[in-house]
């Protein structure tokens, strides 16, 4: 179904309409290239979400739900800044999940801000993303000094790499331009108007993170505190994202695509579950919606 939709997209030429390509100039890329650039970045980031460990047992599913996801948003096939966007942030968080309490965890700690700065100098939304970093420390109990100042020495050592070598080289300033660009982006003003299909993407991840919400607060699965902390910490990734998208409408596009493991892992996270006639319900509701919102995408073309 996900390579059907994948086809249908590609033969009626649904397009990104994505802002941040225009802006940052990547209107050359040719819509071929572009989705199967995109297929590439969306089943690389699937296959670093195969390997999280979040459950306490393997849902194989899980890659197969998230690609799945974005099959049905249609208008995301083409836009290839989203897709590759969405799996450096994947590399970034698994990086993030990596840091345990043992020794040595500034590294740790390091690499998964470095990785998240260095992304930001080529979009620079990726700092979006920084709370939520930071947030991960205190959930995971590992704020301590000493990773504060690792998270801090991470965050500056792409820009300061950067901004040394336009010092020593300045014919190389147009490296700032994506800088320069993703600034523009973000303080440029845009009335919030979402359009159905958009509207009902919001409702069904409502549905399924709220949902999961519930479930989670209310019974012990998964047990193991490990766990526990990770799938809040998705909790939250998916509620900041959410409230996000209605204070920046221009990046809407890649704030989705940023959510869509999230969902993915909120969805398998209630539909592993025990089977009832109440899930079975939720499982048809969630795929309705999904399909609808694949048909509102094909609508406007």
């Amino acid at each position: 179904m996900s390579l059907l939709l994948w086809v249908i997209g590609y033969l009626l030429h649904v397009d990104a309409g994505s802002t941040i390509m225009s802006t940052l100039g990547f209107d050359f890329v040719g819509d071929t290239f572009a989705r199967l650039l995109s297929m590439l970045s969306f089943v690389g980031t699937a296959f670093v979400l195969n390997h999280l460990y979040l459950f306490e047992q393997r849902v194989a599913y899980l890659p197969h739900l998230f690609l799945w996801l974005v099959s049905v948003q249609l208008f995301l096939q083409p836009d290839c800044l989203a897709a590759m966007a969405l799996l450096l942030f994947m590399l970034s968080v698994a990086q993030l999940l990596s840091c345990c309490q043992e020794s040595g965890q500034e590294k740790s700690v390091y690499a998964a801000f470095a990785i998240l700065s260095f992304s930001s100098l080529f979009l620079l939304q990726f700092l979006y993303l920084l709370p939520l970093f930071f947030v991960y420390l205190l959930i995971a109990k590992i704020f301590k000094v000493r990773n504060f100042f690792a998270a801090l020495l991470g965050v500056v050592t792409p820009f300061w790499l950067l901004f040394g070598v336009i010092f020593v080289f300045p014919s190389l300033s147009s490296l700032l331009m994506p800088l320069k660009f993703g600034l523009l982006n973000m303080l440029a003003p845009v009335d919030m108007a979402f359009s159905l299909q958009e509207w009902i993407t919001l409702g069904t991840e409502l549905l399924v993170w709220v949902v999961a919400a519930v479930v989670f607060f209310v019974s012990s699965f998964p047990a193991k505190p490990l766990l526990r902390r990770r799938m809040l910490f998705l909790l939250v990734v998916n509620i900041y994202l959410y409230v996000l998208n209605f204070i920046l409408p221009q990046d809407y596009s890649l704030l989705l695509a940023w959510r869509l493991p999230c969902t993915a892992v909120m969805a398998a996270y209630v539909f592993s579950m025990r089977v009832t006639r109440l899930s079975n319900i939720y499982f048809i509701t969630l795929n309705i919606l999904w399909l609808l919102t694949a048909s509102l995408c094909l609508w406007i073309v």
